[in-house]
């Protein structure tokens, strides 16, 4: 939070979004990893996959929540709000995406074409 006390409102919210598109890629990494085992019913590399998915949502979550104290701070109680709201929602909009992903990730999201999955 320290090195992020020294950036304007816009940085610190511009730097979330980036947190939040690291989350989604992580998530799809993940997926991507996953997908195979699920269809061969080999799970070897299952635990190598969740501790490296962990990680990475452990460190990105960090610092999504730094940024969310500094812009509560900063006085920007509105931003911090909708920041923190979006932290909590973006695990639950990708899980109800890899459920059904012919549907919208979630109700406030745009309907995303259903992808093929051999």
């Amino acid at each position: 939070a320290n090195k992020l006390r020294c950036l304007d409102r816009i940085a610190l919210i511009r730097g979330f979004r980036k947190t939040q598109e690291a989350r989604v890629a992580s998530y799809s990494k993940f997926e991507t990893k996953l997908h195979p085992m699920l269809k061969s019913g080999v799970f070897n590399s299952y635990p190598a996959a969740c501790s490296e998915a962990t990680a990475e949502f452990a460190t990105l979550s960090a610092d999504a929540k730094a940024a969310i104290l500094v812009l509560e701070e900063n006085g920007a109680t509105e931003a911090s709000k909708i920041t923190a709201r979006i932290q909590v929602a973006t695990p639950l909009c990708l899980e109800r995406h890899r459920l059904s992903p012919t549907t919208s990730i979630c109700a406030n999201c745009e309907t995303r074409p259903s992808r093929a999955r051999s």
